[in-house]
């Protein structure tokens, strides 16, 4: 019941990359097995860094290829993965660590199958994606982490209105689903940037400040005036792209 309240997948596209007139390599990866998980890898010519986009908890990487362009426009190759049971992607999320393994098997996808090393990788977490970034950067010293609207644990965005619906069974919902950022933003191997939203009601500025006191230094700390959760990109115009590199440049 609480995995239908989180994802909302989506499996067809509502964009391909051929209609933005990208190139895109397919994908395919077995975080168990005979479990195929898919996803889209675009090749800048001559990068020396690679984003693995780790989207939010609705839609698909159909969805994100103004982000995938963006990136390419600047030399930057780039991985988009849709959780299993995302667009093509087979099975569903049905515990946390799920989605902890696709997030693994992408950047080892990366780091077995092209020129670049997990130091040459930027694992950027967008909503719900921001948790398996900032778990699999406990884990991997990656280039940096960037942490697009990130929640600090599902429970403390999500328990009000589960106990509004459903009283006194909260422990029990959210024992497959923590997504801990809280405790585990301070075990960082990595350089991380926090972007959000000042009109964010989802995740609200309090709760990512919170997230930024508890990270490690070097960090980055972004926030948009008038964007809200889902519209970080509107709001952020060029910059959505430029910031993040210029700061992970600085490193």
């Amino acid at each position: 019941m609480l995995a239908e309240m989180i994802f909302q997948p989506k499996s067809t596209y509502d964009q391909t990359p051929d209609a933005l007139g990208l190139k895109a390599n397919e994908v395919w990866l077995e975080p168990q097995e005979g479990l195929k998980v898919h996803g889209w890898w675009f090749a800048a010519p001559n990068a020396t860094q690679a984003v693995l986009f780790l989207h939010g908890s609705a839609g698909n990487i159909g969805g994100r290829l103004t982000q995938a362009q963006g990136w390419l426009k600047r030399g930057v190759s780039v991985l988009l993965l849709d959780w299993r049971g995302f667009g093509e992607s087979q099975g569903s999320i049905t515990q946390e660590a799920d989605v902890y393994a696709d997030a693994r098997h992408a950047l080892d996808w990366i780091t077995q199958n092209t020129d670049f090393t997990a130091q040459q990788c930027v694992v950027w977490g967008e909503s719900f994606g921001a948790a398996a970034a900032v778990q699999l950067s406990t884990q991997v010293a990656v280039g940096g982490v960037v942490l697009e609207s990130p929640f600090n644990t599902l429970p403390a965005i999500l328990s009000e209105l589960v106990e509004a619906d459903f009283p006194g069974i909260n422990e029990v919902l959210f024992e497959k689903f923590v997504f801990n950022n809280q405790k585990r933003v301070g075990e960082l191997k990595s350089p991380v940037m926090i972007i959000h939203g000042r009109e964010d009601k989802v995740c609200p500025p309090d709760m990512v400040e919170g997230l930024f006191t508890a990270a490690k230094e070097p960090k980055e700390l972004w926030t948009i005036a008038s964007a809200d959760h889902d519209h970080i990109l509107k709001y952020a115009g060029e910059d959505y792209w430029d910031k993040p590199l210029a700061w992970l440049a600085t490193l």
